[in-house]
């Protein structure tokens, strides 16, 4: 029969005894049963599935952009996280450990690094290793946007954690540049809408660059027959391209009667 007493022990296997006591006798059975535990804890590491680093604004940023690495359980020893930058990449970035202080408190050169190893003991699994990607992204001319790859591995003498992270994290690097052509008059309004008078000296507005072009450009100005221009063409290089170059408009001052506007 089925043992009327049931006694809940920690250990997997556990031995339950029931008894029947007479007035003659007292007989004792025991009965043993297997009790499979699953552990709600799992070996893993948090991190970002992906990055974006916006050019300009994070070199704004003192600290560079900056993500949180943390353990999903104790390990039985210590883990370390290998990070590393795509071989060959030419995008000016690279990582700091928190342990090596921000960026932004003088941090030695030596700590800017293409790779680095995170050392994360078993009684800090929980406490945030911050990692810092330090960028000088901020060159004013236009790309297109581009990804570079952060491979992040695990090691570790505990089975469970060598090897339980290894992919790689995408960054994408968005452009902050845009590629066209700038008109304002020299006290910096647009220089849509000029107003000219015929006879007058005309006016003048300025015509710049908002990106360094990669290669020299030439602005042609093809007026109206109403209006001259003078120059009548602007050479921008990877030099002058910011520079304002000034632009005289003038109105044709004929014989014709005219709408006032025109």
């Amino acid at each position: 029969p089925p043992p009327p007493f049931f006694f809940s022990t920690p250990t997997r296997a556990l031995e339950i005894l029931s008894g029947l006591v007479g007035s003659e006798m007292c007989i004792r059975d025991r009965y043993r049963v297997v009790v499979n535990v699953t552990d709600d804890d799992i070996p893993g590491v948090n991190h970002p599935e992906d990055i974006t680093i916006r050019e300009g604004l994070d070199h704004s940023m003192p600290d560079g952009f900056r993500f949180a690495m943390t353990l999903l359980s104790k390990p039985t020893s210590a883990v370390t996280i290998g990070l590393s930058l795509s071989t060959g990449t030419t995008e000016p970035l690279a990582l700091v450990d928190s342990a090596d202080g921000k960026p932004s408190e003088g941090v030695p050169s030596t700590a800017f690094k293409a790779g680095l190893q995170v050392y994360i003991p078993p009684e800090y699994w929980n406490v945030p290793r911050v990692v810092y990607i330090v960028s000088n992204l901020d060159d004013n001319v236009k790309m297109a946007d581009r990804t570079v790859e952060l491979t992040v591995q695990s090691y570790s003498q505990d089975p469970l954690y060598n090897g339980v992270l290894n992919k790689k994290i995408a960054i994408s690097i968005v452009d902050d540049d845009e590629a066209s052509v700038k008109m304002t008059t020299p006290d910096g309004k647009s220089a849509q809408g000029l107003t000219l008078r015929e006879g007058d000296q005309g006016s003048v507005f300025e015509v710049y660059l908002s990106s360094q072009p990669t290669a020299d450009m030439t602005l042609k100005l093809s007026p109206s027959s109403q209006v001259t221009v003078e120059p009548a063409q602007l050479v921008f290089t990877a030099s002058n391209w910011s520079t304002k170059q000034q632009v005289t408009v003038k109105a044709v001052d004929d014989i014709l009667v005219e709408q006032v506007s025109h």
